[in-house]
């Protein structure tokens, strides 16, 4: 496995961060075949654990502040599934205010590693551009269907599209971050898809490989970026 932790030898630290980092994935698979008990204290548990287990493993990560921010981040995140399992009426207000949290989060990361404009690849203005321009239309589209939680839902969108942009701007790995920021822009639109369409049931696991991959992603492209501004150049897309 990559050491990402960092450059010096730190045997210990690396084998309880990947054996944490195992234990996410593991879980995020538990979760998505339904393995374990039915009853809610383990359904919240199995939805919170994978993000939160990436928390723990950006902790055990931690030298700047930059990986502060990132575990917070999973956290809200984690805050989030659990929000959206509990047995309330208004359990989505919940989930909405843990990601909420969770991509202020991330766009005050990306903003502190912002690349200059004059260094934006175009692949990255054009996703961030068409990204706005999807939610203007989705907006437009289900205004008038949102009833009485209009506000908090488009409020909601305004946000996740504004981590996508801040993640295309961000000096990190385009290849993680911005495809990672894209997979949790594809993850919610399923999601509206199933409250106000009549998508398929397969389109549930979509929702959560692509959720879960995009932290994945994020994390990996966040730890493992050295120090040095060269670490943020991905020949393929600068």
């Amino acid at each position: 496995m990559t050491r990402i932790f960092t450059k010096k030898k730190r045997p210990i630290l690396e084998f309880f961060g990947s054996i944490i980092l195992i234990l996410s994935i593991i879980a995020a698979v538990v979760y998505e075949l339904k393995s374990f008990p039915d009853t809610l204290t383990w359904s919240l548990v199995a939805k919170g654990l994978p993000v939160a287990l990436l928390g723990v493993y950006a902790l055990f990560n931690f030298r700047t502040l930059d990986h502060a921010i990132l575990a917070l981040a999973l956290f809200a995140s984690a805050a989030g599934d659990i929000g959206l399992e509990l047995p309330f009426d208004n359990k989505l207000s919940y989930g909405i205010a843990g990601f909420s949290v969770a991509h202020v989060f991330y766009m005050l990361l990306f903003l502190r590693n912002r690349r200059h404009l004059q260094d934006l690849a175009k692949i990255r203005l054009n996703i961030a551009s068409l990204a706005w321009a999807l939610t203007t239309i989705v907006a437009i589209l289900l205004y008038d269907s949102l009833g009485e939680m209009q506000y908090l839902i488009i409020g909601y969108m305004v946000i996740l599209t504004g981590m996508v942009s801040c993640a295309q701007l961000s000096r990190y790995p385009f290849i993680l971050v911005g495809i990672g920021s894209m997979l949790f822009f594809i993850s919610d639109a399923f999601i509206a898809g199933r409250m106000f369409l009549s998508l398929p049931d397969w389109s549930n696991t979509v929702i959560w490989l692509s959720y879960y991959l995009a932290q994945f992603l994020i994390t990996m492209g966040v730890l493992i970026a050295p120090d040095q501004e060269k670490r943020y150049h991905i020949k393929t897309f600068t």
